[in-house]
C-alpha cells in the first residue's frame, strides 16, 4: 500500500510515469539498482537479494521515501540489508 501511494504522490506521479529509467552502477546479479530521472528529479531504487548488505554511496542530500527491512543512510553511505530494498530522493 505504501508503494502505491508513493506512485501516486502528486510530487511524484510524473517522475514515476515518464521519467527516464537509467541502470544503476552495479553489475551484480542479485541486486536491482536503477534511477528514475525527470528533469531535476531523482528517485533511486535498490533491491537486495544477497546474503549481505550492498551498500553504495549516494548524494549528501538524499532521503528515504520508502524502505523495507535493514536499511540505514548516513553521511551519503546507504546500506541495504539482506534481503531487503529502498526508495530514495534528492
Amino acid at each position: 500500500r505504501k508503494l502505491i501511494a508513493l506512485r501516486k504522490d502528486p510530487d511524484l506521479v510524473e517522475l514515476f510515469t515518464y521519467g527516464e529509467f537509467v541502470r544503476g552502477q552495479t553489475d551484480d546479479d542479485e541486486v536491482i539498482e536503477y534511477l528514475r530521472v525527470l528533469g531535476s528529479q531523482r528517485v533511486l531504487v535498490v533491491a537486495n537479494f544477497k546474503d549481505d548488505a550492498y551498500k553504495i554511496k549516494v548524494e549528501a542530500d538524499a532521503r528515504i521515501l520508502l524502505s523495507t527491512g535493514c536499511v540505514t543512510l548516513a553521511d551519503g553511505l546507504l546500506t541495504v540489508g539482506s534481503t531487503s530494498a529502498c526508495v530514495l530522493a534528492n
